[in-house]
């Protein structure tokens, strides 16, 4: 894994005569900030929700960073959203209430809301992922504690919701099936690009591999694919997942750490690797398409790019 230059980068890492750093593209959200962004699949545009209007922000990157579209959702989401995510077929926007606001909608392009999730039992909204197939929306959550129950409740609770398409249009959303098993809120998840695999971080302290793919017509549960424990317990407040769930990524507020997962499927030790992440505090954390690299961003206000092997024999190499 290896980050960004140190805070003194030298300014000609090529060497090369003629060599121009980059300037980065930058947008302003007037008296307002993001409470979340996402990329589009192709990388052309971004979406970002802006939490004090919850108005959804969408802009292009090419040849330059420019607003393209914009409207409000302030009807639908009393408090910032904590996902925002444009679908990776580009057919549909998923918003994801914050906090105690626990809808799920789903949007047009053009800002028409197409449909709204079941009501949730859930209390609580962390984040949310989308599978990339754009079949799948998971969320993570906590529920309700139970205090009559005299054992301690299994609360860490991830619905799956399915996306019903007509005539090839995204028309409703249906629970499919709910992801149980941490004994805490789960406020991280993240889809692997197999469209089966998904990663959970919990504030119990362990981070958990599932497979999806199961008969949701059946009311079968999720299988459990691989278990660990964060280093030091601390919980993962962000997860990413590679193409094939080979490797998990993890950040806490100050680390990144890279996870076997093949391994902890095993019950092997399975910690590859865990660094200081630079950042002060983390806000998101991606994987790229390639599985050799992760993006993270962070409270300093600045971007990582990490590599991360996913060869057994080079893993863990900083």
């Amino acid at each position: 894994m290896v980050a960004d230059p140190s805070p003194n980068p030298n300014p000609n890492p090529t060497g090369e005569e003629g060599w121009k750093a980059p300037h980065p593209l930058l947008a302003s959200i007037s008296l307002d900030h993001g409470s979340t962004c996402s990329f589009s699949a192709n990388g052309r545009n971004v979406l970002v929700a802006a939490a004090a209007s919850r108005r959804l922000l969408a802009y292009t990157t090419t040849p330059k960073l420019a607003l393209k579209k914009e409207f409000a959702c302030a009807a639908h989401h009393p408090v910032p959203v904590c996902a925002a995510l444009l679908a990776p077929n580009s057919k549909f926007i998923v918003t994801a209430g914050g906090g105690e606001d626990v809808s799920v909608r789903l949007w047009s392009l053009g800002g028409q809301l197409l449909a709204s999730a079941p009501p949730s039992k859930q209390s609580m909204q962390h984040g949310a992922s989308i599978s990339a197939d754009s079949g799948l929306i998971a969320v993570g959550c906590s529920s309700h504690p139970n205090p009559s129950r005299a054992v301690a409740p299994r609360h860490g609770q991830v619905p799956v919701y399915q996306v019903l398409y007509e005539a090839g249009a995204p028309k409703e959303l249906q629970l499919a099936l709910n992801i149980a098993g941490h004994t805490r809120g789960v406020r991280a998840v993240s889809f692997a690009n197999d469209c089966v695999h998904i990663a959970l971080a919990s504030l119990d302290g362990e981070w958990s591999v599932v497979r999806t793919d199961v008969r949701f017509d059946l009311k079968q549960e999720a299988k459990e694919h691989a278990r660990g424990r964060a280093p030091n317990g601390t919980p993962f407040e962000a997860v990413a997942l590679s193409p094939f769930a080979r490797r998990l990524v993890g950040a806490t507020a100050t680390t990144i750490t890279i996870v076997d997962v093949d391994a902890a499927a095993r019950g092997a030790a399975s910690v590859l690797e865990t660094i200081p992440s630079g950042h002060g505090g983390i806000s998101s954390l991606c994987y790229a398409a390639d599985g050799l690299r992760a993006l993270s961003g962070g409270q300093d206000g600045r971007l990582r790019l990490w590599r991360v092997e996913d060869d057994a024999t080079k893993a863990g190499t900083l």
